[in-house]
């Protein structure tokens, strides 16, 4: 998303080479809060995990140790604000990164040079573990805060998921179950023998959806009809969500019951 690449931008700050960028309204001093830094995942996370491949216009990042905040507000400014004092604005012209799933910014910040990065890997935050699909930093004069960044939610949306196991439990009717996650907060899905829609919501931290509306008719597999009721009941007990290694996504009732989903290869 930006001009450079992150290793060439990174030399530039080392080497005070990059283009000052105005600094404003530094905070003031908040007590630092010590938490663990955010999970990392490798960058070639599995082919199912659907993660954006460039920074959207705008975009939000946080992270703890100190808790620490960065908005990116349109494409011509950053905001930047930790609790150990550090605030940052930044107005600058961004143009879009030539190499995928990686994007880095060079300023100066009072005097001295920073580096915001963002790199595309799933990355659980350090309080709530939610997933987030970008691990963000911020160099500044030796000290780096780290986070995670982007909308949970992206990690979701696109293609349809297939419900192959629940609570251990494989599928009766592979294939045959499935969500899809949409952009404005909407639940579609199929069961063996109905349709059905629902909402969604990533804030707070988790994962919760509404309870199903679905079509009414009946199985004549009673076998299936249990398991496609056993599905619609579960799905308004999801707390949150998560990935497997292999790219499956888990979703979590708060009682430590699952549902496991994948997406086909493509």
């Amino acid at each position: 998303m930006f001009p450079r690449s992150a290793a060439a931008l990174a030399a530039c700050v080392l080497a005070a080479a990059c283009s000052s960028q105005r600094a404003i309204e530094p905070a003031r001093p908040m007590p630092a809060e010590a938490t663990a830094a955010p999970q990392l995942h490798p960058v070639a996370s599995p082919p199912s995990v659907a993660a954006p491949k460039a920074v959207p216009p705008r975009f939000e990042a946080q992270g703890h140790q100190p808790r620490w905040s960065l908005r990116l507000q349109g494409q011509d400014e950053i905001l930047f604000e930790a609790e150990d004092g550090l605030r940052f604005r930044t107005q600058t012209l961004f143009t879009p990164d030539t190499s995928p799933g990686a994007a880095a910014l060079g300023i100066e910040v009072q005097g001295h040079p920073a580096l915001i990065s963002a790199e595309r890997r799933l990355c659980h935050d350090a309080q709530s573990a939610q997933p987030h699909p970008w691990q963000v930093s911020v160099t500044y004069r030796g000290k780096v805060y780290l986070g995670c960044g982007g909308r949970p939610a992206a990690l979701l949306e696109g293609a349809a998921w297939q419900a192959d196991a629940l609570d251990g439990a494989p599928s009766l009717s592979p294939g045959l179950s499935s969500l899809q996650f949409e952009a404005d907060g909407r639940l579609s899905g199929r069961t063996p023998c109905n349709r059905f829609t629902a909402g969604f919501d990533t804030r707070e931290g988790g994962l919760s959806l509404s309870a199903p509306a679905s079509t009414r008719m009946v199985c004549q597999d009673p076998a299936r009809q249990a398991e496609e009721a056993a599905l619609l009941a579960f799905l308004p007990q999801v707390a949150r969500f998560d990935f497997e290694p292999s790219g499956d996504l888990l979703l979590r009732a708060a009682d430590g019951r699952r549902l496991r989903l994948s997406r086909p290869a493509r």
